[in-house]
């Protein structure tokens, strides 16, 4: 429906794309002039599934990109990728298969990428508090934008002395 991007004005799709209840039109976003006019009938369907997907896990090999430089980038992705389908169940949720990326680079890279790929999956809604239904239905899934705690950044506090006084 929309080009891959890491451009939400040019791909809007996030985690609730997938849910019928609470798929949207983007309204302002150009659709694909395949899919036109909008539905939000089929966004439980494996290929609206697997376009919401793939839009997370371009933003991680985008993010990876930026760390390692184009060849090196992606082929860590494809590489997270391939592994993590070894570390999840059988038809696993869009939560089961996110962790098992971030289980696949600990293992593979002790966490090194750990933040590039939450900031990725956070970004299109599957960040900490995203939950998904068993994966034999969409309908329910939350989304969530946010980062582990320990992943959230905090302005640092200024400290100067004055005459042997902290300010």
């Amino acid at each position: 429906r929309y080009p891959y991007s890491t451009d939400l004005a040019k791909n809007p799709l996030t985690f609730k794309d997938v849910d019928p209840a609470q798929a949207s039109c983007h309204p302002g976003v150009p659709l694909s002039p395949l899919f036109e006019p909008c539905s939000t009938d089929n966004a439980g369907g494996v290929h609206n599934q697997g376009e919401v997907w793939c839009a997370m896990l371009w933003e991680a090999r985008a993010n990876l990109i930026n760390k390692y430089g184009d060849e090196a980038g992606n082929q860590v992705m494809l590489q997270l990728a391939t592994d993590a389908m070894n570390l999840t169940p059988p038809n696993p949720t869009f939560v089961q298969a996110r962790d098992a990326i971030l289980q696949a680079d600990l293992v593979n890279h002790a966490g090194a990428n750990r933040n590039e790929l939450w900031a990725a999956f956070a970004k299109r809604g599957l960040g900490t508090g995203a939950s998904a239904p068993s994966s034999a239905t969409t309908a329910g899934v939350r989304e969530s934008f946010e980062l582990p705690n320990d992943l959230t950044v905090i302005v640092p506090v200024r400290v100067t002395e004055s005459a042997g006084v902290l300010a």
